[in-house]
């Protein structure tokens, strides 16, 4: 976990937000999933891959029915991260219950 990853998630913890960090959704590990929401926040550092990330991307959003928002490390301070981070749970609150009802079979752990 980079700090700039660590940051974000005490930020969001701060605010309220239940995260679990470091998730496993087989075959693929995301940086931060926000159960109450049925989302993931990944923090993108100069250790990803942009292609690749797109295809667990994919993945994910189509076995997982997973909302995934992508913040670049370095890019964002802390008086941004409402303005990136609020619109994006508030997109991913208004089908949480059918996203989460469609895969709740594929995650028994979570």
């Amino acid at each position: 976990v980079s700090g700039f990853h660590s940051f974000v998630n005490k930020w969001l913890e701060r605010n309220g937000i239940e995260i679990q960090e470091e998730v496993t959704f087989s075959p693929f590990q995301v940086d931060t999933y926000i159960p109450g929401f049925h989302c993931v926040i990944e923090v993108d550092g100069p250790q990803h891959q942009i292609n690749r990330d797109k295809e667990r991307d994919k993945y994910l959003e189509e076995t997982y029915y997973l909302k995934i928002l992508h913040i670049l490390y370095g890019q964002i301070s802390e008086p941004q991260l409402p303005q990136h981070i609020f619109p994006f749970l508030k997109d991913c609150a208004q089908d949480v219950e059918e996203r989460w009802g469609k895969c709740k079979d594929r995650t028994p752990w979570l």
